[in-house]
């Protein structure tokens, strides 16, 4: 795909807004046509930051500020936060008792965490996890152990429709990640639904929530006993808000929108580009 848009396809477009990441560098570095590209992973690997570094002249827009800080000195140009449809999930007022647990069974989310608080705090907790096989043995050595318990219900990889259903009737999400997360996309969801997040101050947690308003960041286990106890002092209208102020996929677009005109106002004063928008996105 990217060969054939880059050496076949060029003089069709006036930008190109690419997702395929370190893929898209060989190519792009060589276009007389701009490049917007949106880096969807962690930064933080030395390899991957050389490789940005080498390409300067690409238009470089992150998913968080957090996600910025490995690499400083590349042409980042913009944060545009993901979004959703406004009803892709449901606002739901009166939840049930239980606190979530939605993701991956893997070392860097945590998830024996959510469990031995659930425990602690002697709170009902659903897990709806997937198991990578590259997280296989993590699950059995450390986790499988720790379902085995009446407050712990493990209802498996769940779909869509389920995950609408978990997530509105949760009390809370209770995201013990521990790992420099990019965005992470189930926090909106989750306030969306108008659920309270509770989570670890690491990546871009302090970006999505409020502390206090739309759930709790933390920063210890005490910090997240007390979220626990105390969840019922977010409001659920406030957490649907912020999501409808913030992360509506209309919003995500229009930032996009703005940015692609921008840019080619820039290559136009630069003498580089001109004429009128012709966009593709891979």
């Amino acid at each position: 795909m990217l060969g054939m848009v880059y050496e076949k396809m060029i003089d069709r477009f006036d930008i190109i807004h690419s997702h395929l990441e370190y893929m898209t560098l060989p190519y792009a570095c060589r276009s007389k046509v701009p490049t917007a590209l949106t880096m969807h992973g962690r930064l933080d690997i030395s390899d991957y930051m050389k490789v940005l570094d080498w390409c300067r002249d690409i238009f470089y827009v992150s998913i968080s500020d957090a996600q910025r800080i490995p690499v400083k000195d590349i042409n980042r140009v913009k944060t545009i936060y993901h979004g959703y449809p406004p009803s892709c999930f449901d606002y739901n007022e009166k939840p049930g008792e239980y606190f979530l647990y939605l993701g991956r069974f893997s070392e860097e989310k945590k998830p024996e965490q959510a469990i031995m608080l659930a425990r602690a705090c002697q709170i009902p907790l659903k897990i709806a996890a997937k198991i990578d096989p590259s997280d296989r043995v993590f699950f059995e050595r450390k986790i499988r152990p720790l379902l085995d318990h009446p407050l712990i219900d493990y209802v498996g990889e769940v779909n869509d429709q389920q995950k609408r259903e978990l997530l509105k009737n949760a009390k809370a999400l209770l995201n013990t990640i521990d790992w420099p997360e990019p965005f992470g996309l189930v926090m909106i969801e989750s306030l969306a639904s108008g659920t309270p997040v509770i989570v670890r101050k690491c990546g871009s947690a302090p970006e999505i929530v409020t502390n206090r308003m739309t759930g709790f960041v933390c920063e210890n286990k005490l910090d997240f006993i007390e979220a626990i106890t105390s969840v019922g002092i977010i409001s659920r209208k406030a957490c649907r808000e912020e999501f409808e102020r913030r992360f509506l996929s209309d919003i995500m677009v229009s930032n996009y929108e703005k940015l692609y005109y921008e840019i080619l106002e820039q290559q136009s004063q630069s003498g580089k580009q001109s004429g009128n928008i012709s966009l593709y996105r891979l």
